[in-house]
């Protein structure tokens, strides 16, 4: 539980403490899935941020730990939830949708799995679906320790649907939050840049270079791999803010 809690603060610092405790959990009890899962997640999120030297070796061990929680527990929807969102990294869309379709099933309750299926959704083109599985996310729990990202979706899906409007509106809540990290920010950005707020999307871009050096349009889509005609517009839109390829 300690571990989660770091792990849901989304800082470089907290993952740090949180892997032995981890480790620790998992000598204890080594049958738990949700420990799997756990490790799962703080594996996703060192290749999300590509922290390590070998992206490549930290895909694998989320996804490693991820079938090892599901192998333990086929009915946890934790499990289901880690496998899903360690498949994004591949990314293989269509198999992380089942798992994570598996997740919500098994707990039509779990805010987290309705938040992965939708941001999954979005990357295969379907934004309206995605909209009404965020909503419901939020509608199930809305102090989440995800919130941010839900509004960060929210502010996506809004931008690439021509509602400008509700998409700042989404993504000025979501950079509010202590936890939106740059890949968070890079969103903010070119939503405003969409809306014509083109001070305020200089802004948050200058803010993604400074938390990141060296942050690029490929990064970007290799942390949100869009497949359809939405990459084509926001790789556009990254593009005319100035980021490089």
């Amino acid at each position: 539980h300690r571990a989660y809690d770091l792990l849901f603060r989304y800082a470089p610092d907290a993952r740090a403490e949180a892997g032995p405790l981890l480790d620790r959990a998992a000598a204890l009890d080594p049958s738990s899935a949700r420990i799997a899962a756990a490790q799962s997640f703080l594996a996703w999120q060192e290749a999300f941020f590509e922290v390590s030297a070998d992206p490549g070796r930290d895909v694998r061990r989320a996804i490693e730990m991820a079938e090892r929680a599901v192998a333990l527990d086929p009915l946890d929807p934790q499990g289901r939830l880690a496998l899903g969102r360690a498949a994004r990294l591949i990314p293989d869309l269509d198999f992380a949708a089942e798992e994570l379709e598996a997740a919500v099933a098994l707990n039509p309750s779990f805010a987290a799995a309705h938040y992965a299926l939708g941001s999954c959704l979005k990357f295969m083109s379907r934004l309206e679906e995605a909209v009404a599985t965020v909503e419901r996310a939020r509608r199930i729990s809305p102090y989440d320790p995800m919130t941010f990202s839900f509004m960060s979706l929210l502010a996506e899906l809004h931008g690439l649907l021509g509602d400008t409007a509700a998409s700042v509106k989404w993504a000025k809540r979501a950079a509010r939050s202590p936890q939106s990290h740059y890949n968070i920010l890079a969103i903010v950005a070119w939503c405003h840049w969409r809306a014509g707020e083109r001070d305020a999307a200089r802004t948050y871009l200058a803010e993604v270079l400074r938390r990141r050096p060296g942050y690029s349009r490929a990064a970007y889509f290799r942390a949100f791999p869009f497949r359809g005609e939405e990459r084509d517009l926001i790789d556009e839109t990254l593009g005319a803010m100035g980021l490089p390829a």
